[in-house]
Order: structure tokens, then sequence, then C-alpha cells
């Protein structure tokens, strides 16, 4: 587990290299996981749950204000998360990895610790009678060859691009709905302070720069 993720020492977050990250896709009458390799699972400083490779956001969801919408069921080195928002519904299972330091079982319970604090977590023992539905998955991970790019997946500078353009344009994980610890009169309140702040202007300048930026790297 280490303190930073993306090279930004500035900001500090919780992270753990997993063994396998796989994602439940829906289609017509069927189900199928798919599975990826070198992911990492960051809770940032700023209580965001995010699971990356490079540039790639697998998943992204901020924490707080989400024991309705999120769901964690734990079972030794494995977790499965179901995320619901609207009548939408995602579910994703991850396997930690053995490090020199720790297994994947103690590696899962600091994460779990952590998730505990903001979400339901239900814990599945090795003789519990739990119904599939919850534990779909978690016993054994199949290796099978990862997948480099699934529909959906985007990088930082397409989400920029989005966010500069139609915000419908991304996939359901960049598309739930938001959930900051503050009511819309207060959100109200705190842009019309921003907006005579006299140094708001050009933050918000920097910020188109760095979109900009990403867009074009």
């Amino acid at each position: 587990m280490s303190e930073a993720f993306y090279g930004q020492e500035n900001l500090p977050s919780k992270c753990w290299k997993l063994h396998k990250y796989a994602r439940f896709y829906t289609e017509p009458g069927k189900g199928s996981w798919q599975y990826f390799d070198n992911v990492v699972l960051a809770i940032t400083a700023t209580n965001h749950l995010l699971l990356s490779r490079g540039d790639i956001i697998y998943e992204n969801y901020p924490l707080w204000n989400s024991a309705d919408q999120i769901k964690v069921i734990w079972k030794g080195d494995s977790v499965l998360i179901i995320c619901k928002n609207q009548n939408e519904s995602r579910k994703f299972r991850i396997k930690f990895e053995d490090t020199a330091a720790k297994t994947g079982v103690e590696q899962c319970q600091d994460c779990v610790k952590i998730l505990a604090d903001f979400v339901s977590v239900t814990t599945v023992s090795a003789t519990s009678e739990a119904s599939q539905t919850e534990t779909e998955g978690l016993l054994e991970m199949p290796s099978k060859k990862p997948t480099e790019l699934l529909k959906g997946d985007v990088e930082l500078k397409d989400v920029a691009l989005s966010l500069l353009s139609n915000r419908d344009n991304l996939p359901l994980p960049y598309r739930v709905s938001a959930s900051y610890p503050m009511e819309d009169e207060q959100l109200a309140t705190l842009l019309c302070l921003c907006l005579t702040d006299p140094a708001f202007p050009d933050f918000v300048h920097k910020v188109d720069v760095q979109l900009t930026k990403l867009i074009s790297s």
C-alpha cells in the first residue's frame, strides 16, 4: 500500500495494487464479466473510490453520502461492490494482491475498514450460506487474458473534452448523480461567493488552460 497515485505526492491517498479487477456487463438476455490486470485501487484524500491503470479510469465514486448507493460485500481477499444510481446499477469485483509485507486478505481488510466509514459492508465467511447473488465470483476469479480496453473506458483527456462539451457523452461510471455534502442552497451560496471573489476569474482561466492541456496531450 502506498500513499500517492498518479505521481501526485501532494495529494495523498491510500492505494492498493490489485491482483484482479472484473467489471460486469449486462447484455440482452445475458451478462458477463470482463477482467483487467495491473489495476490500482485508491481511496483519495477527497474520499473518492478510484480504480485506474495509468491514465485510464475504470471506476470513480464519491464515498460521502453514498450509503444508499454503494454496497460492499467482503470475503477474504476479495470484494464485490454494487453501485446504484437512480434506476441503474453497476457491479464490479476486486481481488487484492499479496505483497512482501501483507497478504491479500490483510490488504483487503485494510481497505474495507476505510470503506466501512462511508458505506454498508457485508462480511461473508467461508462457511456462510450467503446467496449466490451476493457472493457470485468471490470464491474464485479465474485467470483470463486481460482485456486492454473496453467500450466505455476513457482517458483523462476524454473526460476533460466531455466536460468542455457535452457530459452526456460519458459512460455510466461518469454519470453518477452528484452527492456532495451540501444542499442546493448551500451550493448556490458558495457559487455566489466564488463569483464575487476577485481572484475567481483567474482561477477559472487556469482551470480552462489545464483542461485544454489535457485534451491536447
